[in-house]
């Protein structure tokens, strides 16, 4: 597919292409940030989720549990009975297990179920504002369905649902809101671009020259509740306001969420900048919140609406795909589109009308309009293909999460040890607590396969590709397993350590032993012996008598010299032990083991020498031998 050739005739600019219905499913995924320095409590983490989702159904809080998760769509109708059927049927036994398993209303919340999810029904309306050139733009979009998933692994992910049919404003929004000067417009599929990149946007990621919004970005916001209540309006992030985080200290850095964003979110949550507790809720992705979308193409009622689908541009199809604004020509180099439609589109029923863009953080809908299309291919946008790109995001934002733990653990490893307070048993407590959170979601929450229908199963794999999940799995092993040699080696050095200090009591041991039995030989600590060797030292007779004190002088010169001799091999085979290498921490015992010997083997040689003087001077005095 070459999105830059002259395409024919029969394509036509995305902002010709009227569009009947708009629907724009926003998934925010948010992360648990404990405090920098964890707790050794391995319960540490279930306790900080269970307090942080504690004050969610508080009294002045608009948000009430979903006790059925089956329930996340209303089913009050025929047809929503039928949908909810169809949708639960359509996953494995296991994942029905974790999506759809009934939850315990108990308000304790013991949080021993795999995620809550909770539900706000006050939100009516959204109303945006957006700059395309020099007009100002607006839409009031419809919202559907606002929900709150907190996963156990420390896991939130906001689904808002959004809605928009066939109408724009073009005016001035922001002073008084809807007045007379706005003027209706038909939606277009650029408007539908342009709309699919601004909306998601939690906030600005970057300023033009002279401090200006970028074009990314919405210019204001408000959501307006039951009863036509309206919440402030919104006007995005000034650069000051923005820029002004950079000054903060480290735990407080972070992005300045849109202030409409926030007003949606537990009012009790804090979004991205610590607070007294050192909890926080941070970004999981970039500004950029992955997202559904439905767009369909057409004129309304009930007309032939496949012209319109075919005439749309590959140019176009790419932008949709990676949720670019409008514009002309391809969003990225021809030759880096070429294995486009074979990476990114699903095409399995385009002859009915029907394509899927996938691209990861985009999952987007492209239908021929139709009331009947609408019905059965958006409802399983809604319904089935939701969760699939619910399991998707919820497994990328708890292996990033997981990872990010792995950093805090090890980094407040290495600043206690910096303050003499570390420790390799702290460490590996923290560890072992993690690795058991990994374990319960590898086990029970990660799906690499979810359904057994063609679709479903090929659609999955799309996703699962762009999101790179498994190269994600697999980096976050290989940081746990580089954690664990770690420990592995630690705890290895300890055990030689250990070894090496009972083999030096045991060489102490070993040459006192030796030195005994030596001494205990008959045939050189024996007193007729020892009298023998002083009468041919000092050229006595047999009859001459050998004082005590001479044959004490003597035997201690054996004695510390053997004492000596043993003590002096001992250490040469410490020595030796040493030189085949070991940890640190071993070399340095083996080492203070062979001093110790060392010193105690030139102490008996020098007490040797000492008694060998005095012994000879005994002799000396002895009366010479008669003539």
């Amino acid at each position: 597919m070459n999105v830059e050739t002259n395409e024919a005739a029969s394509k036509r600019p995305a902002g010709s292409i009227p569009v009947r219905l708009l629907r724009q499913t926003l998934l925010w995924p948010l992360a648990l940030d404990l405090p920098a320095r964890p707790s050794d409590d391995p319960a540490e983490f279930v306790k900080a989720l269970r307090d942080e989702v504690a004050g969610i159904t508080a009294d002045f809080e608009p948000w009430s549990r979903i006790v059925d998760p089956l329930n996340h769509w209303p089913i009050n109708t025929d047809d929503h009975k039928r949908e909810a059927y169809a949708e639960f049927v359509y996953f494995h036994d296991f994942v029905q297990q974790f999506l759809y398993s009934k939850q315990s209303a108990d308000v304790r919340l013991k949080f021993e179920e795999p995620f809550h999810v909770y539900r706000r029904e006050d939100l009516v309306h959204f109303d945006v504002g957006f700059s395309v050139g020099e007009v100002e733009r607006h839409a009031r979009y419809d919202v559907d369905r606002c929900l709150l998933y907190v996963f156990r692994t420390g896991v939130a992910i906001l689904v808002v649902d959004l809605s928009l049919t066939s109408q724009l404003l073009t005016g001035d929004t922001r002073p008084t809101g809807l007045n007379g000067r706005l003027v209706n417009e038909t939606l277009t599929l650029a408007d539908a671009q342009t709309l699919l990149d601004l909306v998601r946007r939690a906030y600005t990621p970057f300023f033009r020259e002279g401090n200006e919004l970028p074009h990314l970005v919405v210019t204001h916001a408000r959501w307006v509740r039951g009863k036509g209540s309206e919440s402030t309006l919104h006007e995005v992030a000034k650069a000051a306001e923005a820029v002004a985080i950079l000054i903060k200290g480290e735990r407080e850095r972070a992005p300045p969420v849109f202030d409409h964003w926030r007003e949606i979110l537990p009012e009790a949550w804090h979004i991205g900048a610590a607070h007294g507790e050192g909890r926080t809720w941070r970004h999981v992705v970039d500004e950029r919140m992955p997202m559904l979308a439905v767009v369909s193409v057409g004129e309304p009622g009930e007309v032939d609406n496949l012209k319109c689908f075919e005439a749309i541009r590959d140019s176009d199809l790419a932008r949709l795909c990676f949720a670019d604004h409008e514009g002309e020509g391809s969003p990225a180099d021809p030759d880096f589109l070429a294995g486009f439609e074979a990476a990114h589109i699903y095409a399995r029923f385009r002859h009915w009308g029907t394509l899927y863009l996938v691209s990861g953080y985009a999952f987007t809908q492209l239908l021929a309009g139709s009331k009947d299309g609408e019905r059965y291919f958006a409802v399983h946008m809604r319904r089935h293909y939701y969760q699939l790109m619910l399991l998707a995001q919820f497994e990328l934002a708890s292996l990033l999460a997981f990872s990010s733990r792995v950093s805090r653990i090890i980094g407040a490893h290495h600043r206690e040890v910096s303050e003499n307070q570390g420790s390799e048993a702290r460490l590996q407590r923290r560890m072992r607590s993690l690795q058991r959170d990994v374990l319960e979601f590898v086990h029970r929450f990660r799906f690499t396969g979810v359904t057994n229908q063609v679709q479903g199963q090929e659609l999955t794999d799309l996703l699962r590709r762009h999101l790179r999940l498994d190269a994600i799995y697999s980096d976050l092993k290989d940081e746990i397993d580089s954690a664990n040699d770690f420990l592995a080696r630690a705890a290895g050095d300890r055990e030689a350590a250990a070894a090496a200090q009972l083999s030096g009591v045991a060489t102490f041991g070993l040459a006192a032993s030796v030195a005994t039995s030596l001494l205990g030989m008959n045939v050189i600590f024996d007193a007729d012996t020892v009298k023998g060797v002083v009468r041919k030292l000092g050229g006595l007779g047999a009859s001459d008598e050998i004082s005590l004190p001479i044959i004490f002088s003597a035997q201690f010169v054996v004695l510390a010299a053997v004492v000596s001799a043993v003590f002096a091999l001992s250490s040469l085979v410490v020595k030796a032990s040493r030189e085949r290498g070991g940890a640190p921490a071993q070399d340095a015992r083996i080492k203070r083991i062979r001093r110790i010997l060392s010193w105690i083997s030139l102490g008996a040689l020098g007490a040797a020498g000492t008694a060998s003087v005095v012994l000879w001077r005994l002799i000396a005095r002895l009366p010479p031998p008669p003539v």
